[in-house]
């Protein structure tokens, strides 16, 4: 049954890509008085506001000349079951259909932004050329989005990948190219290695040859038989250095971000235009490509790391998170949980792709890069605010969905209205998925795993 669902979600001919287009303690009763749990709930709703008007600074920078204050990253919200009424979800999304807050911007909003940009672009110009790079402090900024120009570079230092200490970080990064280099040799240059390939290995690298041509099919540059080729030796590496799980359909999505970061740093991409394949791309000399394709594989690799039950037999990091999203929006916006309900729609028929793609598919690439950030910057980006992130998205589009049938609402979430979001809206959604994340995550019982979810 998960096979055939997997088929559903990823096959081509069914999916058009979005972008064209509770415990003992909630058993317990409340001893206080009723004054005092008035006042309890108030200071809550309080607290809940001041963490959202803290973290929405990400984006209302972008937008206002105000300062705000400096992002924190305690959990301190404790949640109780008083907090269940409320629903949070209203104070973001009080309009049917939500408009991206790009297609909104006044002139002097536009100008304000702009200033922001550039002191974003001192600060990091500042930190980067430093001889040691002051990590704690990068993984904080970045939280709030990268610069372009420092994206590849940053990106490989709070993955650990590039020492901070420039004395070190080209000694280091060759060891890893060079260890990479030694994958490619052994696996496609040694035939005796090849000949000796499992019936197992061979099925894994034919998924991977069907997948490669398929991946990020609205960018032309996926299509440059350098890029894809690239892309089809880390894919298949990574299966063959994992047998626990092997390539599974969802991880050619992940390495992609990465091969435009880094390969921007040596060629101009052309983002306006859906990347098509430059004009130099055949000029970049072999040795910068295979640089290019070792960081992608180590850094992807970093990732993978921290998420790859989701990969394992039976994807049991997949169900769990599944099992958290429907928790969260049952939690914060009932009317929109008991609808699905009603409407028999569960949210693996939408959401599995959201998780093992960690929502590449259903974003324009660039925005994609402006989530990665903040993921990467998060200790527990990718294994936990993600979750969050999955939810946020669900109760963003709460009033409209509501009102669709069972197809409606999947036809709307394969393709959801993201193809015009900018990096405004993207950290708006950031923001509350870090408030969700305040409230549920270290509040025991309020989310808690179901025993024994299963595919259905």
């Amino acid at each position: 049954m998960l096979q055939k669902l997997r088929n559903r979600i990823f096959g081509d001919e069914n999916i058009n890509h979005n972008h064209s287009q509770s415990s003992s303690q909630d058993s317990q009763k409340d001893k206080a008085s009723p004054q005092s749990n008035k006042n309890s709930q108030s200071q809550k709703i309080n607290n809940t506001k001041g963490v959202l008007e803290e973290h929405t600074g990400a984006a209302n920078d972008r937008l206002s000349s105000k300062s705000h204050p400096k992002l924190k990253y305690k959990h301190s919200l404790k949640v109780e079951d008083s907090l269940d009424k409320i629903n949070i979800h209203r104070v973001y999304n009080k309009k049917e259909d939500f408009t991206p807050i790009g297609q909104s911007i006044t002139n002097n909003q536009y100008q304000n932004h702009q200033e922001q940009e550039d002191q974003i672009f001192t600060q990091f110009g500042k930190m980067l050329n430093e001889n040691i790079i002051d990590y704690r402090t990068l993984k904080t900024k970045s939280w709030k989005g990268i610069p372009a120009v420092y994206r590849a570079v940053v990106w490989k230092i709070i993955l650990d990948y590039m020492p901070p200490n420039r004395e070190l970080a080209e000694e280091q990064m060759n060891k890893m190219r060079n260890e990479y280099q030694s994958y490619v040799q052994s696996y496609f240059e040694n035939e005796t290695v090849r000949q000796n390939f499992s019936k197992t290995e061979l099925n894994m690298i034919k998924v991977v040859d069907t997948d490669v041509p398929r991946t990020q099919p609205l960018y032309e540059i996926y299509k440059a038989p350098s890029i894809q080729n690239m892309l089809k030796r880390i894919l298949v590496i990574w299966g063959l250095r994992h047998p626990a799980c092997g390539y599974v359909q969802g991880i050619n999505e992940i390495a992609t971000p990465f091969i435009l970061v880094f390969l921007n740093q040596y060629i101009q991409l052309d983002s306006k235009q859906n990347y098509p394949i430059p004009s130099g791309l055949e000029n970049i000399s072999e040795q910068v490509l295979q640089e290019i394709e070792a960081d992608t594989y180590w850094c992807m690799a970093k990732i993978l790391d921290k998420i790859q039950d989701n990969y394992t037999n039976g994807q049991p990091g997949i169900k769990r998170s599944l099992d958290k999203i429907g928790q969260i929006v049952q939690k914060i916006d009932p009317a929109l949980a008991n609808h699905f309900k009603n409407e028999r729609v569960e949210y693996v028929q939408f959401s599995f792709r959201w998780i093992l793609c960690l929502l590449i598919r259903e974003f324009p690439i660039q925005q994609v890069f402006r989530i990665f950030d903040t993921y990467l910057a998060d200790d527990k980006g990718f294994a936990v605010l993600h979750v969050y992130m999955c939810a946020a998205l669900i109760l963003k589009y709460s009033k409209k969905i509501q009102k669709m049938k069972f197809n409606d609402i999947i036809l709307f979430f394969q393709n959801l209205p993201t193809q015009n979001w900018s990096d405004e809206d993207i950290e708006m959604l950031l923001a509350e998925a870090f408030v969700y994340m305040s409230l549920f995550e270290q509040s025991q019982g309020h989310i808690k795993p179901t025993v024994n979810f299963s595919w259905h």
